[in-house]
Formats: structure tokens, C-alpha cells, sequence
């Protein structure tokens, strides 16, 4: 899924979140904002394809924020 998104839209970071209510796409704040509508439609029905075979999985897009085993004192 990352390499899918990465090709769409060349992301600085991209990260894949497989959580309970869904898969959630996040990526850098500058690529989050220039995803259109129609990119966003796009991947979705991709992400979907490819996760679950076209099921009704809920997937959204979000900003990614580094995850406290990257922070430094």
C-alpha cells in the first residue's frame, strides 16, 4: 500500500496504519495537503482492491506525526 501511495504522490513520508476501525494512509503535512479529492477517491478504491479484495474496509488519510520511539531527549 505504501508503494502505491508513494507512486501517486511521492510523499516525504508515507505510513501505513492498520487499526481496528481501519486502515489509515498518513503522510507528511504538505503531500496531505495537495491530495485532491479525486486522488483521495483514487487510493481509496486501490487500497481497498488490494487489502480486501474490494470490501468494505474503512480508509482514510491523515497526517503523520513521529511515534515517540523517534523522539530524543
Amino acid at each position: 500500500m505504501e508503494n502505491l501511495v508513494a507512486a501517486a504522490l511521492s510523499p516525504a513520508t508515507i505510513r501505513c496504519r492498520i487499526r481496528r476501525a481501519g486502515i489509515v494512509i498518513e503522510l507528511d503535512a504538505p503531500t496531505l495537503a495537495r491530495l485532491t479529492p479525486h486522488n483521495r477517491e483514487t487510493l481509496t478504491a486501490r487500497i481497498s482492491e488490494l487489502a480486501t479484495g474490494g470490501g468494505d474496509t474503512q480508509i482514510s488519510f491523515a497526517a503523520y506525526r513521529t511515534g515517540s520511539a523517534f523522539l530524543h531527549a
